[in-house]
């Protein structure tokens, strides 16, 4: 017996379903691959906020890939007054950002944000007021952090309320 070799049709027919596939992949974006560890601390992180912390007003996580650290907080109050602006918890960075549009005047209170340990950054088209917290790994277990975790959230608030004195100071 010799063995068939496929045809030219059919080469072509597969380079078709290949190159139309890659296409359909890039149109379509990146899909994350969910991490069950993650997701685990993602969820007991945003439970203990939304107990404790609830002017925070975080939003449930749904799944999370490994590389998701950056948990985000748009509370009302900072979206009505400071449109564009929100809170972001850098987990294993180690910082609480208050991120601001890049316009906004900060002259007048920025003897104030020496005085709660705030630094102002430049980060893209915006600038961060931003502390200094403990890193945390989003891959371990939610509750030997959970101090970390805490501290971490009463920073957020620190700059939410400091946030108040950034409205007033641009009216």
């Amino acid at each position: 017996m010799f063995s068939q070799r496929p045809s030219i049709d059919h080469r072509a027919a597969h380079k078709h379903f290949l190159l139309t596939e890659a296409i359909e992949q890039k149109r379509r974006g990146y899909t994350p691959e969910t991490d069950e560890d993650v997701t685990k601390f993602w969820n007991r992180y945003w439970l203990f906020c939304t107990e404790n912390h609830p002017e925070l007003e975080m939003k449930k996580p749904g799944q999370k890939p490994r590389g998701s650290d950056w948990p985000v907080f748009k509370p009302t109050f900072l979206l009505k007054h400071l449109p564009k602006s929100r809170i972001i918890h850098k987990l294993a960075e180690g910082f609480i950002d208050l991120e601001i549009p890049e316009e906004l005047v900060l002259s007048d209170v920025e003897l104030e944000m020496l005085s709660i340990g705030a630094t102002v950054q430049t980060t893209g088209k915006s600038k961060a007021i931003r502390l200094l917290s403990e890193p945390i790994n989003r891959s371990e277990s939610f509750d030997i952090q959970r101090g970390k975790v805490d501290e971490s959230l009463l920073l957020a608030i620190r700059l939410l309320a400091f946030s108040e004195k950034l409205v007033g100071n641009n009216r």
